[in-house]
């Protein structure tokens, strides 16, 4: 393996990705000073040296096992790979940088973590595909909820229309379509309905309406008017198209 640059930068971040998560120890700290200076990486064997007599070997010794154990071997396998770039002669074993990766991987599933791939943006395992997808959710999540609040904003309007309007010349002018019902088959805004012949419906849709049908009512502005025999349904809520 041709050792670059790139594989003691990708060292370094698996060091101060993994290091807050194992118990502090000065070799560790100084490895990742180490990895930081490349005109330092040729001291990554000292260091190797220290890992392995001081951790490495007394983590064997004592049987100990988990995330501790597995990250010495990340350490050592770091320190290899600094050495490594660095130039020097009499480098490490070829594999250490994959021997790195390996007890990452390792070490993510003992302490169970996600894979970096999974994590950091633009190496997540997520295609273009499926972050447009989750992108057109997001906005349209967003975009319903802003409508929703005009929405509300514009009924709140409405119905303080009704609440101030003349309360007594509304009845009125109800109780005169009522019985006017027929005439109001005529008029251009009628709305033909099978299903209710009884009923008269009118709609500005087509045609405004004219002054036939009485000011006080024209004045709230209403979607449609149902006429009916002994009453009259004002509906000023226009449906919302999406």
């Amino acid at each position: 393996m041709n050792y670059t640059k790139e594989h003691a930068a990708k060292a370094l971040a698996i060091m101060e990705r993994l290091h807050p998560r194992v118990s502090p120890r000065s070799e560790y700290s100084e490895l990742v000073s180490i990895l930081r200076d490349p005109a330092r990486w040729k001291d990554a064997h000292g260091i190797f040296d220290k890992i392995r007599v001081n951790i490495t070997l007394p983590n064997e010794r004592r049987k100990v096992h988990g995330a501790e154990a597995i990250f010495a071997f990340v350490a050592e396998n770091a320190a290899k790979t600094a050495y490594n770039c660095s130039g020097e002669d009499a480098p490490f074993d070829d594999d250490s940088f994959e021997w790195l990766l390996k007890n990452e991987e390792d070490f993510l599933r003992e302490v169970r973590l996600p894979a970096p791939d999974e994590l950091r943006w633009p190496h997540t395992k997520m295609n273009k595909k499926a972050v447009g997808c989750l992108l057109a959710v997001v906005i349209a999540v967003v975009a319903l909820a802003a409508l929703n609040l005009v929405e509300r904003s514009r009924m709140r309007s409405r119905i303080a229309e009704f609440d101030t309007c003349d309360h007594h010349a509304l009845l009125a002018a109800c109780r005169d379509m009522v019985t006017h019902r027929d005439a109001y088959r005529k008029n251009k805004s009628c709305l033909p309905s099978a299903s209710d012949v009884e009923s008269v419906y009118l709609t500005p849709k087509a045609t405004p309406f004219d002054e036939a049908v009485p000011e006080v009512i024209r004045s709230l502005r209403p979607f449609y008017i149902v006429i009916k025999k002994d009453s009259v349904i004002i509906t000023c809520h226009e449906p919302v198209a999406l």
